[in-house]
Order: structure tokens, then C-alpha cells, then sequence
């Protein structure tokens, strides 16, 4: 019998109950089954990624209990929600032409005509502009096909349930359209400066559009082309994610599915595949046992030539994770303060869980100064109402879950999204964590977006990493700052932290980040023409993605064949990411060998 994942799940059979509108609709779930070929009554199947025990899918909310139940259910999720977290940065890892080119450079050689050619990059994220420069060869498109699962007409893709596919003639024909029309002609149309489009040009646009930044020109001087990326011939999927009815960029089911999406497209075309995540959430257990990280396992796992890489994540300043250790007789108080102006206020702590231990005991302040009567124990959940008062307005819920069954530990999950008009001036709710026993520590995070305003009193800069990047075979990217000067690598300061939360049962799990790359003021395309300036470790990881691919593509070209996922993780996670170090790491062959193998390499680099 499974556990159940009780805060989204039981939220939404409360909505059930209340007769909320948007309770009928089915939810996006993962789950963990003992046998993924039986059929489980009221789960339906959407895929089963890679060959493990995860498969994605929906639940009907009056059936969510029934299928917790059944005895080939061994986890079931809620699907999260995500959020999203050039002239300098390629110089700086030795990703353009100059250094690539076969010859001697400070004494060390390098290599001729990596440019991505034969790999698929995947990037799954917000708005590709299709009809960018840096995307075509002259009127024709380099994206083989675009997934909008947002999109409510047209064909979803073969095996997937939902969205529209649009192929690359598609995309070709709307092009003829010239640039006014294409947009319209297709049926798709990404916000102005959109995330995506920034996060494929930095791993593999080839220059080609002029670098007029937000698409005008802002003086007289003789307009320039745009940069390169780093895998500027690479071959583009991207999948555009939907957004969900409460308000987040997608969730963790369409997430997997979209990277699976990505995998079967590069089989089909016979190529080696990287998949970028410059997506976030900060709840769960920060120990890669997610299943949606199980998923990805699995998909790495199953052949080689495979790669995925996640920003890290922009949350270290944020003051968004605490962490302590109770014992005996001295409670923990942990300050919390929320926003009342903002409809998502939860957060989770987590604490190892063992046999026959009694857990913590936990007690619920309010900013008022109202207390809980009644402490909420391992297995119970309790709704929570303004002034401690049954007769009196729902605040949200509080529930303790015991022993989840993906990592054995325990979870207190506390939402609170009803705020609205309560004016907490600016005290904190303060939630008592007691225990008889030994001590225990634990961890607490707050799940929010980069633009939150929800915070610990005390918080802990450490273990702040993207939860959905924390498992062994990712490659999670930190960022550093190149915009002064190419040669000077200052970190970021808000990138996130690790390590991974310490955890017996997942011991191998290194720490996170594995690699930063430039992430500061980085020029690339801008959705709707030209170029615009972003920030954060979503930039990052995109240069490591396209890191990633001229791998793929040398390890091809010198008879290697797939690279298996640890030799690729190895090669990436090498402190700043550096391609010279990185390529002429994959064969540790010595000068006279290597330049007679790569002297008769592809020719130039651009697209």
C-alpha cells in the first residue's frame, strides 16, 4: 500500500468536498508501482519513462483514496510545480571558434570544428521563438520539432495525451510567411524576451541574427551579429511547458514526460541528446528521491549518449531553508514569516525516520500569538482556521506524514493559502518542533519562486539546491560572472547551495553544484528580434548544456561511440567548466596522436 503524498493530494480532496470548481478535474500524479505493466484501478497511465518502476499520469480527486490503497501502488505524488530560475561568457569557457581551432594556443592544443553537428539539444522551459535568426539556415528552420503542451488544438505527439506537436515543416511553411506573418501562420507565438529562447540561443544559436538589443537599434553605430552559442549546429527540440491552473510553470509529471519526449525524438533520429532544465522548485526531501528524479535516473540509465542538466537554482539569499536539530526537553521554534499578498505560502520540513521512533512533535503559533491546542503527531493532518476556531475563516492545513516511501524519513508540510487581508504585520507564525528521545535534526524548506517574499527569521544558506537536480546522474549548475572581464570568475551570489540533504539510504549522492559556468549579464536572443541581458544559474546551465553536446559530438567523431552518463557527468563536473579541459580530457591521448586524429576534422563552427 502506498503512502500518500497527503498535502497536494489531500488538499485536492478537500477542494472535493467543499464542491471547489476545479476540484472535479483529474491531477497530474507520479507514481512508483510494484509492477508498472498491472493496471491500477482509477490511475490513468500516460507513460512509463526509461524501464524502471515510475510511470506518470492522472487521478480523478474521488479517487485519489482507492488508488493509495491498492497493493501495487508503492509511492504516489502530486506533480509539483516549477518555476524558472553571451559576448563574454563563450570566450570564457573556450567554447568559441578561436579556442576550438585545431593548432597550439599557450601551448595547448585544441580542437577544430566542434559545433554540436549529430546531437540533439532538448530545452524545456517558456517561449521559443521559432522564427529567430539565430534558429534557422537562412528560411529554414533548425528545430526539429517544438512539443506545446500548454496548446489546446492540434495533434498532441504519438504516445503523449495532451498539446500540439509542430513539426519542422510546419514551422518551414510558417516562415514563408516573412516576419509578420509567421507567428500567426503557425499558431504560436512566445512572450516578448522569453526565457527559452535566451536559454537556446546561450547553448546553440549561431549567430545570425543581428545583436540589436530589444530588437531596435539604440545608436548609429554599425550594428553587429549576435554571438554564437556553444553547439551552434546542434539539432533543437524544445518543449514548451503549460501552464498549470495554480499558476506554476508546469509540474514535475510534464516535466518527465517532456524530457522523455526529448530522448525518443533523438533515438528516432539516430543522435546522442542533452536536455536543459533552467526550471526550479524548492520543496521535497533535497535528496535526489524524488520520483520525477527516479524518472530521469531511469531515462539516463537506460542507453547511452544521454545527458541532463539543471540550473541550480537562484534561492541561497532568499532566506528560504532553516535547519537545526531537536532533542529532549528543548523544543525548536522555527519563524516564519509569510506573505499575506501572495496566495502560496508552504513550506516543509523534513527528519530522518527510524524504526520505532515516536518523531517530533509539532505545535502551530500564530502571528497573534494563538496556539494550536493540540500537537500534530506522525500520520495526522490538521486543518487550520483564523483564531484557533472551527467556526472561524480557513487559513490552510497542516500535515505530518510518516515514513515516505521513496526515502523512509519523515515530512511536516504546513500551507497557508488563505492570507489574504489578514495583515500579519510583519510578525512571524512560529511552528514548536519538540521530541522525547535523542536528538534528531532536520531541515525545513519554503516552496516559492524567484520573486517571493516568504522567509525564515534564521535562515541556513546551505542546502538551498534546485530539489529537482539533487539526484546522482544530473549535472546541477552553479553561475559565475563574466561580465567584467572574461578572465575573472567571480561567483554568483545568489546561487544556490548544497550539499544534497545527508541521507543513509542515498550515500553516493556528491554534492551540488557539480560545475558553475557564466551566468551574469549574459548577452543572447531575444524573443520577438534581437538581443536582450539575463541573469541567474538557468544561464549557466544552458552554456554546460551546450558543453554537453561538443562532448557528444567529439566522442562520436573519434570512433567512441555514446558516452555512458558517468564518464559525461565526470568530464562536465570539473569545477568552472572549461571545454579545452574537458575535451582533451575524454581521450588523455598525447599531442603528436591527437593532432593527427582531429586534422581531418569538420570544417568552421558556425551553423
Amino acid at each position: 500500500m502506498a503512502t500518500v503524498n497527503t498535502n497536494k493530494l489531500q488538499l485536492r480532496i478537500a477542494r472535493k468536498e467543499e464542491g471547489h470548481p476545479y476540484a472535479p478535474h483529474p491531477l497530474d500524479v507520479i507514481a512508483k508501482l510494484r509492477d508498472r505493466d498491472q493496471p491500477v484501478n482509477g490511475l490513468a497511465v500516460s507513460r512509463k519513462p526509461g524501464e524502471g518502476q515510475v510511470i506518470t499520469g492522472t487521478v480523478p480527486a474521488n479517487e485519489i483514496e482507492n488508488v493509495r490503497a491498492d497493493e501495487n501502488v508503492l509511492s504516489l505524488k502530486a506533480a509539483t510545480g516549477l518555476h524558472l530560475c553571451l559576448h563574454h561568457s563563450v570566450p570564457a569557457i573556450h567554447c568559441d571558434p578561436e579556442s576550438l581551432f585545431l593548432g597550439s594556443k599557450n601551448g595547448a592544443e585544441t580542437f577544430p570544428g566542434l559545433d554540436g553537428s549529430g546531437v540533439v539539444i532538448g530545452i524545456v522551459d517558456v517561449g521559443c521563438d521559432f522564427r529567430h535568426k539565430n534558429f534557422r539556415h537562412g528560411n529554414m528552420t533548425r528545430i526539429h520539432c517544438l512539443w506545446d503542451q500548454s496548446a489546446t488544438s492540434g495533434e498532441p505527439p504519438k504516445g503523449f495525451e495532451y498539446g500540439r506537436e509542430i513539426t519542422a515543416e510546419e514551422i518551414n511553411h510558417a516562415l514563408r510567411h516573412g516576419e509578420a506573418g509567421a507567428y500567426q501562420a503557425l499558431g504560436y507565438a512566445p512572450p516578448i524576451a522569453a526565457h527559452g529562447t535566451h536559454v537556446m540561443d546561450i547553448a546553440a544559436g549561431n549567430g545570425r541574427e543581428e545583436a540589436l538589443f530589444g530588437g531596435k537599434p539604440s545608436s548609429p553605430r554599425p550594428v553587429e551579429a549576435s554571438h554564437p552559442g556553444i553547439a551552434p549546429n546542434a539539432t533543437l527540440v524544445f518543449v514548451q511547458l503549460m501552464n498549470d491552473p495554480d499558476g506554476f510553470l508546469g509540474n514535475s509529471r510534464q516535466l518527465l514526460e517532456a524530457v522523455e519526449y526529448v530522448f525518443e525524438k533523438a533515438d528516432q533520429l539516430d543522435m546522442p541528446a542533452v536536455v536543459n532544465l533552467s526550471i526550479a522548485t524548492a520543496g521535497g526531501p533535497h535528496d535526489g528521491s524524488t520520483l520525477v528524479e527516479q524518472g530521469f535516473e531511469s531515462l539516463l540509465a537506460e542507453k547511452p549518449g544521454r545527458a541532463i542538466v539543471v540550473s541550480a537554482g537562484n534561492s541561497r539569499l532568499q532566506r528560504s531553508h532553516t535547519a537545526g536539530t531537536v532533542t529532549s526537553g528543548q523544543p525548536v521554534d522555527i519563524r516564519w514569516h509569510t506573505d499575506p499578498g501572495k496566495a502560496k505560502n508552504q513550506m516543509e520540513v523534513w527528519y530522518p525516520g527510524v524504526e520505532g521512533d515516536p518523531g517530533l512533535r509539532v505545535r502551530l503559533r500564530t502571528p497573534g500569538g494563538v496556539t494550536l491546542p493540540q500537537a500534530v503527531r506522525q500520520g495526522e493532518t490538521w486543518d487550520l482556521y483564523e483564531d484557533g476556531r472551527e467556526d472561524a475563516a480557513p487559513l490552510g492545513r497542516i500535515s505530518h506524514r510518516e515514513k515516505d516511501p521513496d526515502n523512509g524519513d519523515h515530512q511536516i508540510d504546513v500551507r497557508l493559502p488563505h492570507l489574504e487581508g489578514q495583515g500579519l504585520d510583519g510578525r512571524p507564525w512560529e511552528i514548536e518542533l519538540s521530541r522525547e528521545g535523542t536528538g534528531v535534526s532536520f531541515h525545513a524548506w519554503i516552496d516559492q519562486d524567484d520573486l517571493g517574499s516568504s522567509r525564515f527569521e534564521e535562515p541556513v544558506e546551505s542546502h538551498t539546491i534546485n530539489s529537482i537536480g539533487c539526484s546522482r546522474s544530473l549535472t546541477t549548475v552553479g553561475a559565475f560572472d563574466t561580465s567584467e572581464r572574461e578572465s575573472l570568475r567571480l561567483a554568483y551570489e545568489v546561487t544556490a547551495n548544497g550539499p544534497t540533504r545527508d541521507t543513509p539510504r542515498f550515500p553516493e549522492i556528491q554534492g551540488k553544484p557539480e560545475v558553475s559556468a557564466p551566468g551574469v549579464a549574459i548577452v543572447a536572443a531575444r524573443a520577438h528580434g534581437g538581443v536582450t541581458v539575463m541573469s541567474g544559474t538557468s544561464m549557466a546551465a544552458a552554456h554546460v548544456t551546450g558543453m554537453a553536446a561538443l562532448l557528444f559530438q567529439l566522442a562520436q567523431r573519434a570512433g567512441r561511440g555514446r558516452l555512458e552518463i558517468e564518464e559525461t557527468r565526470a568530464l562536465l563536473s570539473q569545477g568552472n567548466v572549461d571545454a579545452k579541459n574537458s575535451l582533451r580530457s575524454i581521450f588523455n591521448l598525447d599531442k603528436k596522436a591527437r593532432s593527427a586524429q582531429f586534422s581531418g576534422g569538420i570544417g568552421g563552427s558556425g551553423g
